[in-house]
């Protein structure tokens, strides 16, 4: 199966419109870059899969400290 650029947008949006009706509807339902800050602090912080720990590193060059919130 080739995947493309319109069949990842695809797929993103329908996992956006399934999470928002979920357990971060307040986050999700009116997104602002604020609450999808929070939003990922909140999971970063609770449930962090290595995957995200990956990207995190990759953005910002230095691992996941709960403790510098303030400084990202």
């Amino acid at each position: 199966m080739i995947n493309t650029l319109e069949e990842y947008k695809k797929s993103i949006k329908i996992k956006y419109e399934i999470e928002k009706e979920g357990q971060y509807f307040d986050y999700l339902y009116s997104p602002s870059r604020g609450k999808l800050r929070d939003l990922c602090w909140l999971i970063f912080e609770n449930e962090p899969t290595q995957d995200d720990l990956n990207v995190f590193r990759n953005l910002f060059c230095l691992d996941f400290d709960h403790t510098k919130k303030k400084q990202v």
